[in-house]
């Protein structure tokens, strides 16, 4: 038995997909779920573009990456479901960098539960039995649900080169670059896109890819334009909107003078929300670069009135601390963004961790951490000393 009328092949006149001579398109091919319209790959079938996005490119007699000179923003939407294998590879472009018999595999490949893009540069030598995934941009998430992946990588320029995962709108995880990398196929080898598994079912709700880089807003706009219907996009315009108070369900926009837009102010705005500010010498690099002399501070401003006195923050205050990337195997980023380990336990003698070495760290005298409480915990402020923004 077969779905004739299901047998639709995508094509825009340039590029197309072919599937697989036993495709199943009585169980797989179009449909629709709780979470929208998709195109569904059975196990044990494939789906094939033939669009090549790491191709080199020939300038003055030199072969270059043109996928550095001109950046690149690939979206997919998807959801993996009967999985029987958590190694399950179900999207690939890998490809050969060069013609060497021992060339480096480069593209991206997505599996069950995690994916990643490779350059040349791409280690996969154990380390105290962990993979060095520092050395590529690597990004986990979760099987049975449906995942709304970016992978952006920025145009090469002057200490910007980065390569940067998204989830559900938000950055998660970033690669920096070198211009010295490979990121394309050797000429005449270049890698199609193939979508499925022999160990999983693969759904396809949206499949996007631009020449050229996107910015953290597009990405964002784009998530927002991506809701299933018109009302989940509305709900996730008004969650990321700076300006919604959802408790009273509208719009408070900034008026008057002064619209400067700084953390106590935003408080007030979005009075069920803490903001917290990270003050830093420098951002961290990853989930081994702890940077001391950082301090955290978490504003709440309940009833849109912020508190602040003499000595006191609103809500607290962590001075003399460090900072570190952390990473998270959830798929929750979208809601948890870029993750962050504090280490507010310091002396300036004394390791605050097996993490972190004092030792050739030159403190300034009386380095030490202190925690400051503030209006909302045990040690409440005076509230004639609260500070009600006049806009």
């Amino acid at each position: 038995m077969s779905n004739t009328s299901n047998r639709r092949l995508w094509t825009n006149g340039t590029y197309s997909m072919t599937v697989s001579n036993n495709f199943d398109w009585y169980n797989g091919g179009y449909g629709s779920d709780d979470s929208g319209d998709y195109f569904l790959i059975k196990a044990g079938t494939r789906a094939v573009f033939d669009y090549k996005m790491f191709i080199s490119a020939e300038v003055e007699n030199s072969i270059v990456n043109n996928v550095f000179e001109t950046g690149k923003e690939f979206k997919i939407i998807f959801k993996t479901n009967a999985v029987r294998n958590a190694d399950a590879i179900w999207f690939t472009n890998m490809g050969p960098s060069s013609s060497s018999e021992n060339a480096k595999q480069v593209g991206i490949q997505l599996n069950a539960h995690n994916g990643f893009l490779k350059t040349n540069a791409a280690s996969n030598v154990a380390v105290n039995g962990v993979e060095a995934t520092n050395t590529y941009l690597y990004f986990p998430y979760s099987e049975e649900d449906k995942i709304e992946l970016d992978i952006n990588i920025n145009q090469a320029s002057e200490n910007n080169n980065f390569i940067m995962s998204y989830e559900d709108g938000c950055p998660s995880k970033a690669y920096p670059y070198s211009t010295s990398e490979i990121l394309y196929h050797i000429s005449g080898q270049e890698a199609n896109i193939t979508i499925g598994s022999d160990d999983c079912d693969v759904y396809i709700y949206r499949m996007r890819i631009y020449d050229a880089e996107l910015s953290t807003e597009d990405v964002l706009r784009n998530f927002i334009a991506d809701g299933k219907d018109s009302a989940e996009s509305i709900e996730r315009y008004n969650r990321n909107s700076i300006y919604y108070d959802t408790k009273k369900k509208e719009f408070v926009p900034y008026i008057g003078n002064n619209t400067v837009l700084d953390p106590e102010r935003l408080a007030t705005k979005i009075p069920d929300v803490k903001v917290l500010m990270l003050e830093t010498p420098k951002f961290t690099e990853n989930k081994k670069d702890f940077v001391p002399y950082s301090s955290l501070r978490c504003i709440h401003a309940p009833g849109g009135k912020y508190f602040k006195s003499r000595g006191k923050e609103d809500n607290w205050l962590f001075q003399n601390g460090y900072h570190a990337g952390q990473g998270t195997t959830s798929d929750k980023y979208g809601n948890a963004a870029r993750n962050l380990d504090f280490l507010f336990m310091c002396d300036g003698i004394h390791n605050p961790s097996d993490k972190v070495s004092v030792k050739n760290e030159n403190f300034l005298p009386g380095y030490q951490s202190s925690l400051i409480l503030g209006y909302g915990t045990d040690e409440q402020e005076d509230p004639t000393y609260c500070l009600d923004w006049k806009d």
